[in-house]
């Protein structure tokens, strides 16, 4: 029911940008832009604060850590890994059967990148 309420305000503010009309936050009421006058960040700034986030990160990340810095699922990140956009290393820490796997710094900037088309 909540996500329900959800989309239903997410295509509200939508309708209301895409017309332009005034709404009001808070206290104060305000003329919308369109969609076409919002300015959108360039890839050049996207990619400089991506760098600033990953320098926070080791150079050999977690499936978690990648999820969280890309905003995205656990499980599209093992999308992303089976289909070969993303890197991968795998080691034996432990001497289960199942190796531990990393995937470099590296090549979670290159797929940042290729998705906002920075050069």
């Amino acid at each position: 029911m909540h996500l329900v309420g959800n989309v239903v305000g997410i295509q509200l503010i939508a309708k209301v940008l895409q017309a332009g009309l005034p709404y009001t936050l808070g206290t104060q009421t305000r003329q919308s832009k369109s969609i076409k006058e919002i300015e959108m960040p360039n890839s050049t700034m996207l990619k400089a604060e991506f760098e600033d986030e990953l320098s926070d990160y080791p150079v050999m990340l977690t499936v978690n850590q990648v999820a969280e810095l890309l905003n995205v699922s656990k499980s599209s990140i093992f999308r992303l890994l089976k289909v070969g956009h993303l890197e991968r290393v795998h080691f034996n820490l432990t001497g289960k059967q199942q190796p531990s796997v990393r995937i470099p710094a590296d090549s979670v900037r290159k797929l940042f990148i290729s998705w906002v088309g920075a050069k």
